[in-house]
């Protein structure tokens, strides 16, 4: 099995663990997170602290993989980017009880929970999460650092750019779009593209404020 750390030890991070031990392609050997003083060990079998990511790499090598089990999507990407200095590899972890359909490009640092379907043709990028019983229809892209809450359905054909992140229960029909470092709130149903940088809620979802992009 793959080896694997787990960067973040929040609540994101113990479903993660659960994608994990439910597999049997990677073994959890640890987690990294600031409230710790050094690499947690899974078990005993390795003696003394590992402290930084370049110890992990120079302790495992090739061996060990990472994944970002952190909710935010912005502070995912600050961690991506400052990960960006080491040569490391990030799993792909997708939940046994998750529907991959053919031709789906999931590309590294993703992570697919229980009970979600992703659908012909679809593309995910790089450190997205599709969370618990969400829906990615046909063709549909997610670009990179996107979140799509529980339940959150996602029609043919839907593009979703970079940070955006879709609420609990959110719909959007086919052929729609979520912008850059968007929001759509929880049970919000998007019948027209949603601009970058702006939160929208209701039914159908209406741009309600503009925030900060990064």
């Amino acid at each position: 099995m793959k080896k694997l750390v787990v960067i973040g030890d929040g609540g994101h991070s113990k479903v993660v663990r659960d994608i994990v031990l439910a597999g049997n392609e990677y073994e959890w050997i640890g987690t990294l997170d600031d409230k710790y003083a050094s690499f947690i060990e899974k078990d005993e079998r390795f003696s003394g602290p590992i402290h930084t990511v370049d110890r992990i790499l120079e302790r495992f090598g090739s061996q060990v993989y990472f994944v970002i089990a952190i909710g935010s999507n912005r502070i995912r990407k600050a961690v991506a980017e400052q990960l960006g200095i080491y040569d490391v590899k990030y799993a792909v972890l997708v939940h046994p009880s998750a529907i991959i359909g053919s031709n789906v490009n999931l590309l590294p640092g993703t992570v697919v929970m229980p009970g979600a379907i992703v659908n012909s043709s679809a593309s995910i990028h790089t450190h997205c999460i599709i969370n618990t019983n969400a829906v990615v229809e046909h063709d549909c892209i997610l670009y990179s650092y996107v979140h799509l809450s529980p339940g959150a359905i996602l029609a043919g054909n839907v593009t979703v750019l970079e940070g955006a992140s879709i609420g609990i229960g959110a719909k959007m029909i086919p052929s729609v779009s979520a912008g850059e470092w968007s929001t759509v709130g929880a049970g919000a149903v998007v019948i027209r593209d949603i601009p970058p940088c702006c939160t929208a809620i209701g039914v159908p979802a209406s741009p309600m404020k503009h925030i900060k992009s990064l």
